[in-house]
């Protein structure tokens, strides 16, 4: 028995975002079209299978000029220290937090008339968990400015209060 084309494309898609594609588990940066300067905030494959509109798939299309790391941030589980103090340093440079909000803002007014990407999944949904994954790995403690997820972080009380 056949399944059509568009089923396949949708159980593909389904297995993308569950990380269990045919061809096995697979991170979220190796289905994202990056550059040297950033990253879609949707995965290409389902930007091809999408039934959006044309406004809306060419914001998707944009880079978000932020370091790429940024883009696994969006996997939906608790983001701890990058272990490497650089590498979270790059990532978390407020011009990449201002890239995020005006990415999420353009693609908010342009998928308006189509905001879901597959049925039950809005397109808002990748640019807002990379968001809060961006916020979760990036929080700081103000007094010390350490992060709150670093590995040598501060256990007082007023410290954990703080981040």
């Amino acid at each position: 028995m056949f399944l059509s084309s568009r089923f396949s494309q949708r159980v593909l898609a389904l297995g993308v975002l569950m990380g269990t594609a045919w061809g096995g588990p697979v991170s979220i940066m190796s289905l994202l079209e990056t550059r040297a300067l950033g990253f879609q905030a949707v995965p290409q494959q389902l930007l091809d299978i999408s039934t959006l509109d044309s406004t809306c798939l060419q914001v998707l299309k944009q880079t978000i000029n932020c370091e790429e790391t940024v883009a696994d941030l969006g996997q939906r589980e608790y983001h701890g220290s990058l272990e490497d103090a650089k590498l979270t340093d790059a990532v978390c440079v407020a011009s990449c937090k201002s890239a995020l909000t005006v990415a999420r803002r353009r693609i908010e007014g342009a998928c308006a008339k189509t905001p879901e990407l597959l049925p039950g999944m809005t397109v808002l949904s990748y640019i807002d968990s990379i968001m809060v994954g961006w916020e979760e790995t990036c929080l700081k403690e103000e007094e010390s400015g350490k992060y709150c997820n670093g590995e040598n972080t501060p256990s007082s009380a007023k410290y954990l209060e703080e981040c």
